[in-house]
């Protein structure tokens, strides 16, 4: 049980750290002062849960894992290279969107491959889908 507490944990640590990354690096490229908002909002909210996914881990003599190195670049240069040729909200909002949409997947298929960890670690996976989902239903109308 505990090691499946640590696995769900260590993975919900390695997504929050590619949010934050994804939304690091689309937040100079949003322009509609709303849009800003909701990404620095979002961002203070998946700080707020990698600090208690971090204290969890830590009770647990644990570490958190970190995003692949590979899916971390890929993201980057996906990134980067669409809002070159496209700059402005709607291809924020659309790799935000996607992104968030490949996380609440992943999430879920962790959750179902860690059934047996505690309900707090449970808790903190559902807060994340949840800040993930949230986040991508706010930016469905800069599509």
């Amino acid at each position: 049980m505990e090691n499946q507490s640590v696995n769900l944990l260590s993975q919900c640590n390695a997504g929050i750290s590619m949010a934050l990354s994804a939304i690091d690096e689309v937040l100079p490229a949003a322009e509609d002062p709303h849009l800003r908002k909701t990404l620095h909002l979002s961002k203070a909210a998946h700080e707020n849960l990698q600090a208690r996914t971090r204290d969890l881990l830590r009770a647990r003599h644990a570490t958190g894992k970190e995003p692949n190195p590979m899916a971390k670049g890929m993201n980057f240069l996906k990134t980067h290279t669409m809002l070159m040729m496209r700059p402005g909200d709607s291809s924020v909002a659309d790799l935000v969107v996607t992104g968030c949409n490949m996380g609440v997947k992943n999430l879920h298929r962790y959750q179902n491959r860690y059934p047996k960890a505690d309900p707090e670690c449970k808790d903190v996976a559902d807060k994340l889908i949840g800040l993930e989902a949230d986040l991508a239903n706010s930016l469905y109308p800069y599509l």
